[in-house]
């Protein structure tokens, strides 16, 4: 009996042994479905599957095996389409074929490896580093927790993934938090030099890794793996199936590439016509100006959409005055909304609030709902649009609650919103702007054709190019350091598919958090960073100036500095020179999915040493751009940072000052007492205690400076109004007066001391800025000894022509040479053809001087001209029209081809002045063209 017993038991251990491993088996076993677009793969507990959205585009999925997929997407608009494919069922792989492309899936465990049809790898799923899946539980729902892992090649460049202020070009070997913020702009697309690209849709917090394990993409929240595999045979061509995918560029009005004035803030439609006035006056180029926040009043009336009449009265008729200076008037608005508004109180009654407080005392509308996006362009229309506002400068859309400085503060307030209409705000958590640009958008184009919608916009997400939008880097410092980030910055957001964007020229703070230039425009050190963030601005999509603390009109230099204001003016109509040649360009991004903003990988890939390359870049087909980013005339001012807290105490011995605010500027009405931990401030209005007027009022700051180091101290003090310090119970500075700068006092100071310090500053108008700062005995801080020489790379593969002086230089190449205060590093493609317009004050200004074609030989050459109206949808109808230039280097003949199509205004008959450039001299041949083939020898 016992033996029987043992054996009964042997065989259950046998039986079930068995069934363990037939489940197992079961569970590895690949196998695979056919659908309309593509397969579905069940292996490991997983479901995987390929849909094609074009011959050389497929979408990748993966969930658990009990789940279904999901197919929704706020970026991709695109579907599926019908593509001729083929399987082949081989051992160990399961291969897909289409014309333009071939994938093989490892049968054991899943893996993808990308291959152009003539087996080279695009790019390879990580066979060791699968999928993850983990289970996630946020606001109540299941959701995964996912990350991707692919293998890439030892030396491809990858580029993209939006507007990051580090610095850096190539992200290989880079990590890159995913998360929208001030100056962080996410855009998950990632573009490579072996001419793939990868569209990672997911909105929450993600991650981007590259090193030795491999380049992964890993998301918080999910309910699947989505990413979209591009290849092609270059960056452009994944460029433009990203935007197959998500969405075409729309045009811009022409006036939209001319210059856009603005500052933070004009305080009346007067002002802004006097500004505008002043341009004209002075023969200064101008297309656009801005209207930045309050001109709804009080913070109450937060972007109420509507002008308050006493500094704004007679919106229509006032910005028609704008019109007939042939200015177009762009404002602010933002998703948050003041409690006293109508547009609040509709929000309320419908329930299309986020459930979050902002820092303006109101709420920030539900941009996931359809209806709520309806309803707030129907504020815009009636309060804006139907007043004659030509743009909408949608900032805060990240979106802001209480501050956006960096990503982890951004994300922490989004969260605190908890649900969305569309679902947890951590699962949609960087896709705010996308989806409020799209109400706008979409309300402007229901309302009329006749109008271009133009969208500047603080944050960006893939598909936003849709909308009409560009996005800026936000608000930027003014430092060397800073002018540089930017390019990188924005070559790489431009990479990511997203084609328009810009800056604050000059930055937004010219002091304050890391600014350098208290006296703004009255320092001519800030006078020469400012010509060189000028000369960059004049070479992006977009040229703008924006900032606050100082005036930022070109006029302004005209006393200041001549040589600073000769060199602003040589570089703007530059820009309006060049405008033929950019609007001309502009519709290829449209037309044609084209990048203007080009990192030189782009154009270059053979050229392994343009990868890393941060501070160069193409503006075209044709115009190398190297802007000045370090300073040759004047030292670059050390500003201290502020005194932190933990040398500064109060009476009780707690860090920080007692501050004591008064309403009036003669410290006598007391409204709020408490401590400020450091005296660091610079803000053009809110942000103050309750009860503190935003102009006029003053505060006195009094506690004890604890310093832990013994030696010689230079006490800082920056204020744009009056100031007394007094320091160990003397009155050491004493300028209660109007005035914008930084004084110093020498000190000694024992360690372990306690000095008395009391400060009292005033604010009358125009912003607030107070900084209590230090140099220890310890900081060291020296300029370099000025030059004017600055570098430049040229790219192998091509002959370039200095700009300025038509000198031709062999690529391959670093020019070493001086670059005074007018001139930059710009050089021209040879073999590129260029259309130099006439010089004009605004755009679409008619002239009688001919158009100058110029030609820069060495290789043959194209270029497609376009015109149309201007500023409506009817390019969409057919109404343009096209010349096409082409250049046979070695017959040395242009020709030009027939005038392709008409429009309202068409002017058939032009002249041209057909230039060759030459290194000797310019050799010009004035054309009588009338829209037929014309060839011009030389």
């Amino acid at each position: 009996m016992t033996i029987q017993k043992d054996r009964s038991m042997n065989n259950l251990t046998k039986i079930t042994l068995f069934l363990l491993l037939i489940s197992s088996c079961s569970f590895n076993r690949f196998s695979y479905t056919k659908t309309s677009s593509g397969i579905e793969i069940s292996l490991n507990g997983k479901k995987k599957r390929i849909e094609f959205y074009d011959d050389n585009l497929v979408r990748v999925s993966v969930t658990g095996t009990k789940n279904a997929f999901k197919d929704s997407s706020l970026a991709v608009i695109a579907g599926t389409k019908k593509v001729d494919f083929q399987i082949e069922d081989q051992p160990g792989e399961l291969v897909l074929k289409t014309s333009r492309l071939i994938l093989q899936i490892n049968k054991n465990n899943g893996s993808v490896i990308f291959l152009d049809p003539s087996n080279r790898v695009y790019l390879s799923e990580h066979p060791d580093a699968l999928p993850e899946l983990k289970d996630t539980l946020v606001s109540g729902g299941h959701y995964y927790a996912i990350r991707q892992t692919f293998q890439i090649g030892k030396e491809e460049g990858i580029y993209g993934l939006g507007q990051f202020q580090n610095g850096f070009m190539n992200y290989r070997n880079k990590d890159l938090l995913l998360v929208q913020a001030n100056k962080i702009s996410i855009v998950p697309m990632l573009v490579s030099t072996n001419n793939y690209g990868v569209l990672w849709d997911n909105y929450s917090h993600s991650e981007f890794h590259d090193g030795a394990g491999g380049m992964s993409f890993s998301s918080e929240v999910a309910d699947q793996i989505d990413y979209y595999f591009i290849g092609n045979r270059n960056m452009d061509g994944v460029v433009s199936g990203y935007r197959e995918l998500t969405g075409r560029a729309p045009m811009f009005s022409e006036k939209a590439y001319g210059y856009w004035q603005s500052k933070e803030r004009y305080k009346s439609f007067d002002e802004l016509n006097e500004v505008v006035a002043k341009y004209r006056k002075n023969h200064i180029p101008i297309d656009n100006i801005v209207q930045d926040w309050r001109y709804w009043g009080e913070g109450k009336y937060w972007s109420s959409m509507y002008f308050e009449p006493e500094n704004y009265p007679d919106p229509a008729e006032n910005i028609k005055k704008l019109h007939d200076q042939h200015v177009g008037l762009m404002v602010s608005i933002w998703p948050s909304l003041g409690k006293s508004s109508q547009i609040f109180k509709d929000m309320q009654s419908n329930g299309f609030l986020l459930n979050q407080d902002h820092w303006c005392g109101g709420k920030v509308y539900d941009a996931y709902n359809p209806e709520a996006r309806k309803l707030y362009w129907k504020h815009v229309q009636k309060g804006l649009f139907e007043n004659g506002v030509d743009a909408y400068w949608m900032d805060g859309t990240e979106p802001e609650f209480s501050n956006t400085d960096d990503q982890e503060t951004t994300e922490k307030e989004i969260l605190k919103v908890g649900k969305t209409f569309a679902g947890p705000a951590g699962k949609y958590l960087n896709t705010y702007a996308l989806e409020t640009t799209e109400g706008v958008y979409q309300g402007q184009r229901a309302f009329t054709d006749q109008k271009r919608v133009f969208i500047l916009s603080r944050s960006s997400w893939a598909g936003q190019q849709r909308n009409a939008t560009v996005t800026w880097s936000g608000d930027v410092s003014a430092n060397y350091e800073n002018l540089k980030k930017q390019i990188s910055g924005g070559i790489n957001f431009c990479m990511a598919g997203v084609p328009y964007w810009t800056h604050d020229i000059g930055a937004f703070f010219p002091s304050g958090k890391g600014g350098l230039y208290p006296q703004g425009i009255d320092d001519p050190a800030y006078g020469e960073l400012y010509v060189r963030w000028f000369q960059f601005g004049a070479f992006c999509p977009i040229f703008r100036s924006h900032g606050t603390g100082t005036p930022r009109e070109v006029w302004q230099f005209k006393d200041r500095n001549p040589e600073y204001y000769r060199a602003l003016l040589k570089v703007l109509k530059l820009r309006y020179r060049l405008l033929p040649y950019i609007y001309s360009e502009a519709w290829q991004v449209t037309a044609n999915n084209y990048t203007l903003m080009r990192g030189l990988a782009m154009d270059f890939p053979q050229d392994k040493k343009v990868y890393d390359i941060a501070g160069q870049y193409m503006f075209g087909p044709s115009f190398l751009v190297k802007p000045v980013t370090k300073n040759m005339y004047y030292d670059i001012p050390v500003v201290p940072d502020a005194i932190p807290e933990k040398y500064l105490l109060t009476s009780e011995n707690t860090p920080g000052l007692k501050a004591t605010y008064f309403a009036d500027k003669e410290l006598k009405k007391a409204v709020y007492t408490g401590v400020d931990k450091e005296i660091n401030f610079n803000w053009g209005g809110g942000g103050l205690p309750q009860g503190v007027p935003e102009n006029n009022f003053s505060v006195r700051w009094e506690g004890m400076l604890a310093p832990t180091e013994s030696g010689s101290y230079k006490i800082a003090f920056t204020a744009d109004d009056g100031l007394r310090l007094w320091l160990n119970n003397k009155l050491v500075i004493d300028e209660w007066k109007n005035q914008n700068s930084t004084f110093y006092y020498t000190i000694n100071l024992e360690a372990g001391k306690k000095y008395p310090v009391k400060i009292e500053y005033y604010q009358g108008k125009g912003g607030a800025m107070a900084r209590l700062g230090w140099f220890t005995p310890s900081d060291q801080k020296n300029n370099a000894e000025l030059t004017k020489t600055d570098s430049v790379y040229l790219p192998a593969g091509n002959d370039w022509y200095d700009f300025w002086t038509s000198k031709l230089y062999p690529g391959g190449q670093t020019i070493s040479k001086d670059f005074p205060i007018d001139i930059f590093p710009l050089f021209v493609k040879a073999g590129s053809i260029v259309p130099f317009g006439p010089e004009i004050q605004y755009a679409g200004q008619k002239s009688d001087d001919p158009v100058e074609i110029r030609v820069y030989p060495g290789h043959n050459a194209g270029f497609t001209w376009y015109e149309d109206e201007g500023d409506n949808y009817n390019y969409e109808k057919g109404a343009y029209n096209t010349i096409a230039f082409s250049w046979d280097d070695a017959a040395r003949t242009l020709q030009i081809g027939k005038s392709t199509g008409q429009f309202d205004g068409y002017e058939k008959n032009r002249i041209f002045d057909v230039v060759l450039v030459d290194e000797q001299n310019l050799k010009h041949r004035k054309i009588t063209y009338n829209g037929e083939p014309v060839g011009v020898k030389f």
